[in-house]
């Protein structure tokens, strides 16, 4: 191919090189990263209303791509605070019961405490052999490495008293501190230099991010400070865990101050740690532990026994008795709180869906199964296929049986407000592409059309507002109408819909605000804001997102623009306080001359929408015309016709080439890994959402030199919305096992990608917040 010149434009049939869903998963909430404009926020932090949920704003594309060290230590420490339950008494006995372990406990401390055995109990000390010093400073990850020498030398002594005494062969799981020091963890997100004190893996596996099965960290004493950086690192690994697996429902690990031990459970909900007790004075409790995370099922470490591993090495789930085929994550939460939203391109009888797995806030009772059961019929808006909650020995699979603890006398007043998610699936259809990987400008009209009217009609008919209008959740069909020639548009994602007009009794201090940062309407960042959503407010989050396009990409399936968000006016949609952001979008909108200046940061190639965009403008701050879904239809429709049906070829600014075919393995797929470089080559800032949560404001920070506010989300908890739906690409006949598969039809090209470019980095997605 030569250089500078691409094919004709042709829907993309697989991701160039990353995963439609994954751009702008987000939510609200905790997520909090270096920042130092800590004054200035400080000052806007009284303008925000009580009730308001907390808001992401922004991202910094010049920064290093990958997570830093630093940056974790901050994200994973924010994101856990007011939401541990710790000293909790019995933890390591409900995590690890008896039926867990391969043996009886007192026949096994009888075996490692006779004469001759592992633990030495003397009149004046007792130890375990080969144990080393915990109260030394380690030294390039010395004392991580005897600490691991030590758990293999003990558990091959247990593994040789289980073979011996019950004739049961079970080889322990690997552990090793070989990444204490100078070697990082391969695999994961991104490589970014951690390196976590022990990790347990399964025997004869890679030891990368994606099969560790917990962690250790190790401090020479039990001090506050120690307590706390140890508390904090396991966070760090829990978050690099979730993010590299997902069938996990929590991750186990073990902070080891000096002698002294605590068991901590992360999960969708926050944490949840044991007593304290020293290894040396309670052997019991230590081999309980040893036995746990060398011997025990991987259910009893977090795994979801729900994902059943088939024997081509794929994966498959059953939802209301059908089995789906899982192919790919095409969809990745980037937090430890939340709903942890993943979501899997799935097929079953040649079908493909989408399939989201989420930890929703128990106590919601309008959930996005029935608000899509309301939206039934309605044009554009995502078939719900099945759904279901998932099971855990036969109980509803919640974050509540790992707390069950909690619900004791001694507990409950203490920890009852934490929140409970419970495990929820859904079964969606159709699968579609993200709306800027539109082929032509009119198929990118077509697609707001399409969307607007969809939003329309699930107002009109449904009874239903979606509240939440991006970039990513506005999606193209893959599959070609052929009776329009291009890809039909969709709206997606109604986790923060309501029922509208809204129940009278919705007391006006509870009204929620949402939406996405740089898409929220004007009205929606009055300080002192405290009213219902309107529908025109949605209309207007259109335009925005259509703006957003024509500014940072540069033409057809998904080109972005090597220019930098922060050398756009964008660039003030997303950061700073309500406040600012409203001034600065008011300045854009109301100003002809801040409008032509807008305008003349469209690409080139989006010259001809430019009539369009200053009508639908002036139909909601010059004319002030009725801004209802009709008159902005009129205006699309317009600009529609006026555009050619076919595209010459897109002169590209950079090298491209294309991606390679896709095999025709039906195992599951193997894409290239994702990377917080490609995550980072998505968009920034772009995810900003809010709702309402109660309780005191928290000033949260982010590595992108911006900052947003959170909330301590008690009494009453919090929920974060979460892309509900989907983005991906149809599979190939081969995984679908039939030429007749309801993707057969969509034959394109490959996507194009670059071989070099600076392109705008992806929100991570943060999860938390109540819905």
């Amino acid at each position: 191919m030569s250089t500078g010149t691409t094919p004709p434009q042709t829907p993309p049939h697989t991701p160039p090189q990353r995963d439609p869903l994954e751009f702008f998963g987000h939510t609200v909430g905790h997520t909090a990263l270096p920042y130092d404009r800590q004054d200035e926020f400080n000052a806007v932090e009284s303008a925000l209303p009580p009730q308001s949920t907390p808001v992401k704003k922004g991202g910094n594309p010049e920064g290093n791509s990958e997570l830093k060290v630093e940056d974790t230590k901050i994200m994973a420490d924010e994101e856990l605070r007011g939401y541990c339950a710790p000293n909790i008494s019995g933890l390591l006995e409900l995590i690890f019961p008896d039926i867990a372990l391969p043996c009886p406990l007192d026949a096994l401390y009888r075996h490692v405490s006779k004469r001759g055995g592992k633990y030495k109990v003397g009149k004046k000390k007792k130890g375990w052999d080969k144990c080393p010093d915990l109260t030394l400073e380690s030294v390039n990850g010395n004392q991580e490495a005897k600490m691991a020498n030590f758990l293999t030398y003990l558990a091959d002594d247990i593994r040789t008293f289980l073979q011996t005494t019950y004739n049961r062969v079970i080889p322990p799981r690997a552990v090793t501190g070989e990444f204490a020091g100078s070697t990082s963890v391969p695999g994961g997100p991104s490589n970014t230099g951690r390196h976590p004190d022990i990790l347990f893996f399964e025997k004869d596996v890679e030891m990368t991010w994606e099969n560790v099965v917990g962690c250790w960290e190790l401090k020479k004493s039990n001090s506050a400070a120690l307590t706390s950086d140890a508390k904090r690192q396991l966070a760090e690994r829990a978050l690099m865990i979730f993010e590299s697996q997902d069938d996990r429902r929590f991750v186990p690990g073990v902070s080891v101050l000096g002698f002294r031990i605590i068991l901590h459970i992360i999960d969708r909900a926050g944490e949840i740690s044991s007593a304290s007790f020293h290894m040396l004075d309670d052997p019991h409790s230590f081999l309980r532990l040893v036995l746990g995370f060398m011997f025990a099922g991987r259910d009893s470490l977090g795994f979801d026994p729900s994902i059943k591993k088939l024997d081509d090495g794929s994966r498959c789930i059953t939802i209301n008795n059908k089995t789906y085929t899982i192919h790919e994550r095409v969809h990745t939460p980037h937090n430890i709180r939340g709903r942890g939203t993943n979501v899997w391109r799935a097929t079953c009888d040649g079908t493909v869906y989408a399939i989201k797995d989420c930890w929703t806030d128990e106590t919601r009772t309008l959930t996005e199964a029935k608000l899509l059961e309301m939206a039934k019929g309605v044009e554009g808006v995502l078939t719900l296929v099945a759904h279901n909650t998932v099971k855990y020995n036969k109980e509803d699979d919640t974050t509540g049986l790992v707390r069950a603890l909690l619900k004791k006398p001694e507990y409950r007043e203490r920890w009852a407000r934490l929140d409970v998610r419970i495990h929820r699936r859904l079964v969606l259809a159709p699968f579609a592409v993200p709306i800027y990987c539109f082929r032509t400008k009119k198929e990118l009209i077509g697609g707001f059309i399409d969307a607007i009217q969809a939003h329309k009609d699930l107002l009109e008919k449904a009874k239903v507002l979606h509240r939440d209008i991006s970039i990513k959740n506005i999606m193209l069909v893959a599959e070609i109408d052929r009776n329009l020639n291009r890809r039909r548009g969709l709206l997606i994602d109604l986790d923060y819909a309501v029922e509208y007009p809204e129940l009278g009794s919705r007391k006006p201090a509870q009204a929620a605000r949402t939406g996405t940062a740089p898409f929220m309407a004007i009205e929606l960042l009055k300080d002192g804001w405290n009213m219902p959503h309107k529908p025109e407010w949605d209309l207007e989050s259109f335009l925005y997102v259509i703006i957003w396009i024509c500014i940072l990409y540069v033409g057809p399936c998904d080109r972005r623009s090597s220019k930098k968000i922060k050398e756009t006016p964008l660039h003030a949609w997303m950061t700073g306080g309500y406040k600012n952001m409203r001034a600065d979008k008011v300045g854009c909108m109301d100003s002809k001359i801040r409008w032509r200046e807008l305008l003349e940061e469209f690409a080139p190639y989006f010259e001809e929408l430019k009539q369009c965009l200053s009508e639908w403008r002036a139909l909601f701050f010059v004319d002030e015309g009725p801004r209802t879904h009709d008159n902005v239809l009129k205006i699309l429709r317009d600009a529609y016709n006026r555009l050619p049906d076919e595209e010459p070829p897109f002169v590209d600014p950079v090298p491209v080439v294309a991606n390679p075919p896709p095999g025709p393995s039906t195992r599951a797929s193997v894409r290239p890994k994702r990377t917080r470089e490609t995550e980072r080559q998505d968009f920034s800032g772009v995810n900003q959402r809010e709702d309402v949560v109660h309780g005191g404001k928290r000033l949260r920070k982010d590595r992108l030199e911006n900052a947003y506010y959170s909330e301590q989300l008690f009494p009453s908890g919090g929920e974060s919305s979460q892309q509900a739906s989907l983005g991906s690409f149809a599979p190939t006949d081969a995984e679908e096992g039939s030429p007749s598969s309801a993707s057969a039809s969509v034959e394109p090209p490959q996507p194009l990608r670059r071989t070099r470019r600076k392109s705008m980095p992806s929100l991570k997605v943060r999860e938390s917040g109540r819905s």
